[in-house]
């Protein structure tokens, strides 16, 4: 791959040479099986869906192609492709299309804009031409500026070599000069050997000459922190080093540094709970930001203690959230988000001061025009930032408090709460499934359930209850996690039961985190942690004072990436619950036209995806919805006394709530006292009934005496659940007889189920459980009778009790259970799939 940062340069011989191979390609016998290099230096074949790097076809004219792009951006000192911000793309579709424009249109304007002979202009031409079997050795050697290079050029070279030496000192002279000019009177950290001390500090000029660098802290791609020493009193101090160097465009990490820079300026070091900043340096190819030296961060803390005990200590967990919103509180105040809030940035040193740092994501509200990103570490986004349809929602400063709630349930568990042990760490846009799995727990926090019943149903909180962690924390995680326009400001975040019995006294803090650290670390050196080691690989983590990367920090900000189908599947379905969060149940939301159509349409991409991806999906509010068969075995042959009484009233209440569901009822009533025979009859033309070819679901309902495969009609005779009536439903029923079946007379639709069929797709069925799909082995499901479909249908079995305990229901109500079905469903329908909202249901 040719580009500037592969062209040598010996300035004592004056030789030119191309280096790095790690992306070559022997074009005869080669072993490569790769076709890598940097893409905005892409011959245009290279895009291409026919393109192998094995194909003679593609040979030395990718790197004559590569170039010519070369020479334009020596020549005009910036790269030839940009977006309408003036930034080097990072989306392959819209480079693919800059560079057909460049063949088509563009280029001329850009050799217009050379000030060279026109013997260049047409030898960059000739790189360029469209066609690779036009791009050749012989084509551009034969070109009249080829043929003009005088040989041996050594001496040209070592001539600009020492111009260019010559130039840059004198401008680091000048630099100098500025910057001692410029030097303003700041107030640092003096010793911090008091703890009570917080700001009572001397005044001082702080001069970077006289800081020595001390020892490397840890090292990452882009970055390092090093420990540093202030030879005129003998502090210690920390040095975060971000290094310019880019492929593409270091002028756009100086740009950023420059940022964090006027952020932490506007900041002027006025908050105890933010890390001291003494003074900060710009060099060409690096900056660096003198800071206040803390032991360690909380990540490095909460492994410690977790080492040792299974509950994080709560009193420690107050401090660590009165210190942290004490700073976000600040910086809020200050218009400045601090978007990077994660358990490496929260500081802690051994005096027992806790502070936040790492402003290189941060966005000032007042400055915001310059952002042009989502920033932050998409492990600890809010899940919005992952479905982002509204601009505003990243300049929110609430995502803060998300990023908050998720770093103390991380520091309670001792990683990432929303993994289980075994999980592997998410990258990426994978992190929005599992952040969709605490927004549906936040949801069903509002049914009327204990707080001690939950914990056993909860996917997310009750890994907290079982831990047996103070509700008010849980409380408190829950009010932190919820979508950003839920999410109370940091003013009402303090009135929490949880933050109200914090300890606010600046000396209990220091005294209860510092008794803590002595606990776990029975070191009480100067710096915890050990150095790290200098061969250490680097990796992509936020720079902070940190000792180990964090393996969940990904940083993505590419949020129009061509995402894989699961992930499109997670964005639409956190973006339908949003849009429903503020509706009570379903029909408050069949009042709201607008939100109405916007969710009918959220839905439709959604369920459209999950054909896609094959994942079984609930259509909620397909019309018509579909048949439900309701049977209620009231008497009890057996024994008279058993007669379920009250299951009357649980029956009207199904069929009330399945007919305002959208479902209709088949023979418009619940069928009763049925015997065996009858009821497999009944459950066998509900099967074939020819209304299914309209619907899109369809439901079971079987109330009587049973148990877990079995269910007993009047007389007390047992019906097997998987062998009797799941075989009804499992497409099966379509072969063989003429009379099974369902009669079905639109072609159309039957070619459109034999496509979504070929896709191992099939009609939905009732929607708890597993589909029970076709065995691929068996005869096909469209015998020679093209009007025959299969119904298929999932089952699952709800128990009104823990089993062998008796049911109870009044005669006049009905049974506790039903209702809470009833009102889970009118509260959630709008919501989740049904499979979901049924583990809910058997809480009361």
């Amino acid at each position: 791959m040719v580009k500037p940062s592969n062209i040598f340069f010996n300035r004592i011989k004056g030789e030119i040479k191309l280096g790095d191979y790690g992306e070559a390609l022997i074009l005869h016998d080669s072993m490569s099986s790769t076709f890598s290099g940097t893409l905005c230096y892409w011959a245009p074949e290279r895009f291409s869906l026919d393109y192998k790097h094995d194909d003679s076809a593609y040979n030395i004219g990718c790197n004559i192609w590569s170039l010519g792009i070369t020479l334009i951006e020596i020549i005009l000192g910036e790269f030839p492709y940009k977006d309408r911000k003036g930034r080097i793309t990072e989306n392959i579709v819209l480079l693919q299309k800059q560079i057909g424009e460049l063949q088509t249109k563009n280029l001329e304007n850009h050799l217009g804009q050379m000030s060279i002979a026109d013997s260049v202009k047409e030898f960059i031409r000739t790189c360029l031409v469209t066609s690779i079997k036009e791009r050749t050795y012989d084509m551009i050697a034969g070109t009249e500026f080829y043929k003009s290079i005088k040989k041996p050029y050594n001496e040209v070279v070592k001539k600009y070599a020492e111009q260019y030496e010559s130039d840059k000192k004198a401008l680091e002279k000048e630099k100098e000069l500025e910057q001692d000019l410029s030097k303003l009177k700041v107030e640092p950290k003096t010793s911090d050997t008091d703890p009570k001390k917080v700001f009572e500090q001397e005044s001082f000029s702080f001069n970077v000459a006289n800081v020595k660098e001390v020892k490397k802290i840890y090292i990452q791609r882009r970055s390092e922190i090093l420990e540093g020493l202030y030879e005129l009193d003998d502090r210690r101090l920390a040095i975060k080093r971000l290094f310019f160097r880019s492929h593409e465009n270091p002028q756009k990490k100086k740009d950023r540094f420059i940022y964090e820079i006027q952020v932490i300026k506007k900041l002027n070091n006025k908050s105890p709970f933010l890390t001291y900043i003494y003074e900060y340096e710009i060099k060409e190819t690096h900056g660096n930001l003198y800071m206040e030296l803390m032991n360690m961060n909380l990540k490095e803390l909460y492994l410690a203690v977790h080492k040792s005990v299974e509950k994080f200590p709560e009193q420690l967990l107050q401090c660590i959230t009165v210190s942290t919103v004490n700073a976000l509180s600040y910086c809020h105040a200050k218009n400045i988000i601090h978007c990077d809030v994660k358990p490496t940035n929260v500081l802690i040193n051994q005096h027992g001061k806790i502070k936040l740092t790492d402003f290189d994501s941060a966005i000032d509200l007042d400055n915001s025009d310059k952002y042009d990103r989502i920033g932050g570490t998409m492990a600890y986004w809010a899940p919005d930032l992952f479905a982002i349809d509204k601009e505003g929602l990243r300049f929110d400063p609430r995502r803060d408090i998300w990023s908050l709630g998720i770093t103390l349930a991380e520091a309670l568990l001792g990683r990432l709460p929303y993994l289980d042990n075994d999980d592997p760490v998410p990258q990426g846009y994978e992190t929005i499934k599992y952040l969709n799995k605490i927004i549906g727990d936040n949801n069903f926090l509002g049914v009327e359930f204990t707080l001690e019943s939950f914990r056993d149903e909860s996917i997310f909180y009750g890994k907290f209850a079982r831990l047996e962690y103070n509700k008010t924390i849980i409380q408190f995680l829950s009010v932190c996690l919820h979508i950003i326009e839920e999410i109370p400001s940091l003013t009402e975040l303090q009135t929490t039961d949880f933050y109200q019995a914090c300890p606010k006294n600046s000396d209990e803090i220091y005294e209860i985190a510092r008794n803590h650290i002595q606990t776990h670390f029975q070191e009480t050196t100067q710096f915890f942690r050990p150095l790290v080691n200098s061969t250490v690989q680097p990796a992509p983590s936020s720079s902070t004072q940190i000792a180990a990367p964090l393996s969940a920090a990904t940083k993505d900000e590419n949020k129009n990436a061509d995402l894989p189908t699961h992930i499109r599947c997670e964005k639409l379905l956190f973006s339908t619950r949003k849009a429903l969060a503020k509706f009570s149940d379903f029909r408050k939301l069949l009042e709201n036209e607008e939100k109405l159509d916007y969710y009918a349409k959220k839905a439709c991409e959604f369920y459209t995806e999950k054909l896609l991806d094959e994942i079984k999906v609930y259509h909620h509010f397909s019309k018509p919805k579909g048949l439900v068969i309701i049977i209620n075995e009231i008497d009890w042959a057996p024994n008279p006394k058993k007669r379920r009484n009250g299951s009357e009233q649980d029956a009207a209440k199904l069929e009330t709530l399945f007919r305002d569901l959208g479902y209709e009822i088949y023979q418009q009533k619940t069928l009763e006292n049925l015997t065996k025979k009858k009821m497999l009859d009944h459950l066998k033309a509900f099967a074939t009934d020819v209304r299914h070819k309209d619907g899109k679901s369809c439901i079971v309902v079987i109330m009587a005496h049973g148990n877990e495969d079995v269910v007993c009609d009047i007389k007390g005779n047992r019906i097997l659940i998987n062998h009797e009536i799941k075989p009804l439903f499992n497409g099966e029923n379509a072969e063989g007889n003429h009379d099974d079946g369902v009669n079905f007379d639109d072609q159309a639709e039957i070619q459109k189920l034999k496509n979504s069929l070929s896709t191992k797709q099939h009609i939905d069925g009732a929607c708890f459980g597993k589909p029970k799909k076709p065995d691929p082995s068996q005869k096909n499901p469209f015998p020679d009778n093209p009007r025959r479909i299969p119904i298929y249908s999932d089952f699952f079995v709800l128990y009104a009790t823990v089993r062998t305990t008796p049911a109870f229901r009044s005669s006049i109500d009905g049974s506790k259970f039903i209702s809470v079905i009833c009102y889970t469903f009118y509260k959630f329908a709008h919501l989740y799939d049904l499979e979901y909202m049924a583990r809910y249901v058997g809480i009361v």
